[in-house]
């Protein structure tokens, strides 16, 4: 799983993010089980993040995977 793709996709300035970004990100769960899993808990530490641009952006994140991503990152949030 690519960290840095993730954290500058959740960065917590109020620059939107690119929507390439969201492909590539929904791309890491069609990799494997295990980076599937490792993206879910990324992305679960970035919610509890205080920035709410970072909470935002995570969530946009989470609902791409989930409507373009493997079906298995659905199945376990």
């Amino acid at each position: 799983m690519d960290k840095s793709l993730v954290t500058k996709a959740t960065s917590p300035d109020e620059v939107p993010t690119a929507g390439y970004m969201f492909n590539e990100i929904a791309r890491i769960t069609q990799a494997s089980a295990e980076a599937c899993k490792a993206l879910e808990e990324f992305l679960l530490k970035r919610l509890k993040k205080d920035s709410v641009h970072v909470k935002l952006k995570t969530l946009r994140v989470i609902k791409h995977c989930c409507l373009q991503g493997h079906a298995t990152f659905f199945g376990r949030l």
